[in-house]
């Protein structure tokens, strides 16, 4: 670390910023599949999982940089009172919330692909416990705040979470819904 960056850091804290991450990309992703659904209700069945992941992953950087320099932190993040703090300025900048958001979605997520996904996970929680601050953060001069669960505001997300499913399972045709159901092997009884 550089001299500048010799601060006290505060005790890392990679699992609640790993489910703060978790809650950004669930509601993100369950919006995107709801305007998905209400646009084309067949798509579900035109896309490659692995396709969908990595374009949530991408097009979830947008929002996510605008809440950090809007903000400072995330949905997922606010669960948690976590903040994301430039160390060398008052202000997040958008060239700084943009380039952090750029940086966890490779070297963090592994753009949300698979097995090089769960690899960045792990290489980025060791690095997070042995450096107290990621390689990202270190490399932009930014600082995580600790955070803290926050059972009320959890639980409001995750209430947000399942009305978002509910609309986008609503948006589903009874054929849709029953062609899924055998797809995916649950059975289904004949209420008539």
């Amino acid at each position: 670390m550089s001299d500048e960056f010799k601060v006290a850091l505060p005790k890392p804290q990679p699992w609640l910023r790993f489910w703060a991450r978790n809650i950004d990309y669930l509601l993100f992703s369950m919006i995107a599949s709801c305007l998905l659904i209400s646009y084309d209700p067949h798509w579900i069945h035109q896309i490659q999982s692995w396709l969908f992941a990595l374009m949530t992953t991408l097009l979830w950087g947008f929002p996510e940089a605008v809440c950090l320099r809007l903000f400072g932190t995330t949905p997922g993040k606010w669960v948690f009172e976590i903040k994301v703090i430039p160390i060398l300025s008052e202000r997040m900048t958008s060239d700084l919330a943009f380039s952090r958001t750029r940086m966890v979605l490779l070297y963090g997520m592994g753009l949300g692909l698979g097995v090089l996904s769960l690899i960045m996970n792990v290489v980025s929680f060791f690095d997070l416990r042995r450096n107290q601050m990621t390689s990202w953060d270190r490399k932009l001069g930014l600082l995580v705040t600790p955070g803290k669960v926050r059972w009320r505001r959890l639980i409001g997300v995750l209430l947000i979470a399942f009305a978002i499913g509910l609309i986008t399972v609503s948006q589903l045709n009874p054929q849709m819904m029953e062609e899924m159901m055998k797809q995916s092997g649950i059975p289904i009884q004949n209420l008539g």
